[in-house]
């Protein structure tokens, strides 16, 4: 018993000494980097988002999709008139190769004629490089892409006749 008991203490007093000798330690030379990203860009590459000539119903209130990757226009309840061409909004974005990216679009706008007749435009979607709309990202080949805004017009029964005109926010932002 007397041996036993001497061993733990001379364990303990081994692991205690030991404890102190190694209180603290450091590494020196630790790497640091840092890569620097070529500011992200965005631009408006032509006259925005169209929906083109648009014929109201007397009976129901309709939509207008317009679709980001062929700029077809789809209607239901409302008539397409053919004298001014629809287009969706392009866009262009540059930055840092091969970085990934987020679009970030709204979830409505309005148009007004200005004089308190409004329609609204909502489920905007993207097509990016010519790709299938709802993209919410894409990818800078050789520092730059391209991608077109859609979007569906409500139109009232019987709305008013005029040129609504609004505005909506597109961003971008590195992944």
């Amino acid at each position: 018993m007397k041996v036993t008991s001497s061993l733990i203490l001379c364990a303990a007093m081994t692991a205690s000494v030991t404890a102190l000798a190694q209180s603290s330690a450091t590494v020196t030379g630790v790497p640091v980097s840092a890569q620097i990203f070529t500011p992200i860009t965005l631009a408006l590459s032509n006259g925005g988002l169209v929906f083109g000539d648009v014929i109201a119903s007397t009976t129901a209130s309709g939509t207008v999709a317009l679709n980001p990757q062929t700029e077809a226009r789809t209607a239901t309840s409302v008539t397409l008139a053919t004298t001014h061409s629809a287009n969706s909004a392009h866009f262009s974005v540059g930055g840092e190769s091969g970085a990934a990216y987020a679009i970030t679009l709204p979830a409505s706008s309005t148009l007004s004629d200005g004089a308190s007749h409004n329609m609204t435009v909502d489920t905007f979607q993207a097509s990016v490089a010519a790709g299938a709309p709802g993209a919410t990202t894409g990818t800078l080949t050789g520092g730059a892409q391209t991608f077109n805004v859609g979007a569906t017009l409500h139109v009232s029964i019987s709305q008013l006749a005029g040129t609504y005109t609004g505005t909506f926010d597109v961003s971008v932002a590195y992944n």
